[in-house]
């Protein structure tokens, strides 16, 4: 039951992450909830962080912020 609980909170925590990043998500452009999920799900099971270089940063802020300009016009 306490395995169920950790992984029903981890989902949520998800959730709320991917919501956060992908506010104006559509179904072409950005993966789904389950498809993000799932990849966090792989991802904590080989390794807890990858290191992000600034230019993969830099590339991501200026994605996420022409979406939001996108959707302000």
């Amino acid at each position: 039951m306490i395995r169920k609980a950790v992984e029903k909170e981890q989902e949520e925590r998800a959730w709320q992450f991917w919501i956060s990043i992908y506010p104006h998500a559509d179904q072409d452009r950005f993966p789904s909830f389950e498809q993000f999920l799932s990849k966090i799900q792989r991802g904590d099971s080989q390794k807890r962080h990858s290191p992000m270089t600034a230019e993969i940063a830099i590339a991501k802020a200026e994605a996420i912020k022409r979406v939001h300009q996108r959707k302000e016009e």
